[in-house]
């Protein structure tokens, strides 16, 4: 089999060997790179982008201007309706077309975002600082992945039916689909992974949670999981306690999209979340628009890319948010903390002032005792200030359930928004397969900071 960074290729081994030596720089090392490499994209983005030439000559500012990071926020932010109403104009002119691919996001409930990476290298940088993660948390090259993400076979056997596994023999991944979430095919999951060697898994919290609760329900645990890891959806504490029983392993999450502009992981402690400052420039922004620098404060994330000079992401609102931590981590990385990521995208009510309400603030009612009479839940909204929460149910679901979720929710959410509950039979994915905890229809760009 080739090695994993000979598949990669030459521009992942060279940032993958940087990334490894970086991890343990000062805090006046890391100052100098981030002010170096900002300096660097500003005069890039000046000279080449035309996006960002009319609007440094708008806002009359220059490159130079911007000295350190406070003076960053002298640009304005760069949004989703900014870059689909400028795509071309971002595009840099001394790259060739050759260079540019064009990619988008799978979306939640707003419409996929598209934009450009530079083909091929973009992605081996990316792969580097993933597998760095990896390696921190204790993943080595020749381990066996197991993935439970969103991955649709869409094939069939000859017998007829739909084939729900396959293994990518180059990247050692054995995949499961989380399409095919059943007691059917989970019966077959937990079978197919107790015959593996010893593992990792990943995957989508929801999907990972779904084959949990089976187990669970079963009595079942495994006992050849190395580690577990989870992207891509927020990991809720409710999740995280019942995987780490069932799958007999530790819990860690990371957070990244598909713009390139923020990573935040968790490290060999599985506790805070690590801002990845080689990345790039997070700022954390409040709702009058400064800078967020003390422990417990929420705001949204903003991110200066230093990964793709053809589509430059200057500044860029990414409308999740997070608790500020500041502190530092035992494993000595003089990384900046993030206590917890409070909400993604979608992922807040809106109450009848037209104020965000964190989804956290329900979750943090949930658990399974709660919940032991229901085979999967889901919050939607598509009026201010009303929220349903709908339910399929199990078979020993009562009134009295609805009375307890009810008051364990109003125990933790203001009154300014009304809560019902609605029976359905099935409940709304993406389509790349991640599932919505939060299913929300009014447009959080109106409400945003």
């Amino acid at each position: 089999m080739i090695p994993l960074p000979v598949l990669y290729g030459k521009v992942f081994r060279k940032w993958k060997k940087f990334l490894d030596e970086s991890q343990w720089w000062s805090k006046s090392e890391i100052e100098e790179y981030q002010i170096r490499e900002l300096s660097t994209l500003l005069n890039h983005a000046y000279n080449n982008v035309p996006y960002y030439k009319s609007l440094f000559e708008k806002e009359k500012i220059k490159p130079s201007d911007i000295d350190d990071f406070d003076r960053l926020s002298i640009i304005p932010p760069l949004t989703r309706t900014k870059i689909q109403n400028n795509l071309s104009k971002i595009k840099a002119k001394n790259y060739p077309s050759s260079k540019f691919q064009r990619v988008a996001t799978s979306g939640s409930t707003t419409e996929p975002l598209s934009f450009y990476i530079q083909k091929k290298k973009s992605e081996q940088i990316e792969n580097a600082f993933q597998w760095r993660y990896r390696n921190i948390i204790g993943v080595n090259y020749k381990n066996e992945y197991i993935y439970l993400t969103g991955i649709n076979l869409n094939t069939y056997a000859s017998n007829g039916e739909e084939i729900w596994s396959k293994y990518f023999i180059p990247l050692r991944i054995f995949a499961l689909s989380s399409f095919h979430l059943t007691d059917y095919y989970l019966e077959k999951y937990v079978k197919a992974i107790n015959e593996r060697p010893h593992s990792i898994l990943f995957g989508f919290p929801s999907s990972l949670y779904m084959l949990a609760k089976y187990m669970a329900k079963n009595d079942l645990t495994f006992k050849n999981i190395k580690l577990t890891h989870t992207g891509s959806e927020n990991l809720y504490p409710y999740q995280r306690s019942l995987m780490r029983k069932q799958f007999g392993s530790e819990i860690f999450d990371h957070y990244g999209h598909a713009e390139q502009c923020v990573f935040l992981h968790q490290c060999e402690r599985a506790n805070l979340y690590h801002v990845i400052p080689e990345y790039g420039i997070t700022e954390i922004i409040d709702e009058s628009g400064k800078n967020i620098r003390s422990e417990g404060k929420i705001g949204e994330m903003y991110g200066t890319s230093f990964m793709n000079y053809a589509f430059p992401f200057i500044r860029y609102k990414t409308g999740d948010m997070v608790e500020f931590s500041g502190k530092m981590c035992g494993c000595n990385r003089n990384f900046e903390t993030i206590k917890s990521v409070q909400g993604r995208l979608q992922e807040f009510f809106i109450d009848i002032n037209g104020k965000l309400i964190f989804l956290t603030a329900a979750v943090g009612a949930l658990h399974e005792e709660i919940f032991k009479n229901l085979e999967k839940f889901q919050f939607y909204q598509d009026k201010k200030g009303v929220a349903i929460l709908k339910i399929i149910p199990k078979k020993t679901y009562t009134d009295k359930d609805n009375e307890t979720i009810m008051k364990a929710l109003y125990s933790k959410m203001p009154n300014s928004i009304k809560i019902e509950i609605e029976k359905v039979d099935e409940l709304s994915r993406t389509k790349a397969g991640k599932f919505m905890l939060m299913e929300q229809k009014l447009s959080i760009d109106d409400f945003l900071i």
